[in-house]
């Protein structure tokens, strides 16, 4: 196989991870968002995942995209 069979074949498994990771994270109550990116950049990261116990408690409040939103008044 060429470099290149490599690099598809690590792609489309990285896109798969990730697209996975989501679904699994999601599941488990934690962060989708970031264990898709983490299971993109690290495939086999998913299988930590999987390993990781449902989270019980509740979600931590997801911070806004832009801080100075949420201190900024509307008018």
């Amino acid at each position: 196989m060429s470099a290149i069979q490599y690099i598809a074949i690590w792609g489309l498994a990285a896109i798969f991870s990730a697209v996975v990771a989501a679904f699994l994270a999601g599941f488990k109550r934690r962060n989708p968002s970031a264990w898709a990116a983490w299971c993109f950049l690290i495939p086999p990261a998913v299988l930590l995942l999987a390993l990781l116990p449902k989270n019980t408690g509740p979600l931590p409040p997801r911070p806004p995209m832009d801080d100075d939103d949420s201190d900024r008044e509307l008018f």
